[in-house]
């Protein structure tokens, strides 16, 4: 795993966290993480976690009701 690969995967690891847990906006969270730009940090996210941002929240707290 190159430097970038960590560094991304770390990102989309903490955003998915906020995404579960907090009621930021999804571009809020990408701008936290450090994905200034939505359309890119909705990319990133899907291409790493395999849901976008507003899915992955949405599974989340289903799951946790």
């Amino acid at each position: 795993m190159t430097p970038l690969d960590f560094l991304a995967r770390l990102r989309a690891e903490r955003a998915a966290t906020l995404l579960a847990h907090s009621a930021l906006p999804a571009a809020r969270v990408g701008a936290a993480v450090g994905w200034d730009d939505p359309t890119y940090f909705a990319r990133r996210f899907r291409a790493l976690v395999g849901l976008t941002p507003t899915e992955y929240r949405r599974r989340s707290r289903s799951e946790t009701r």
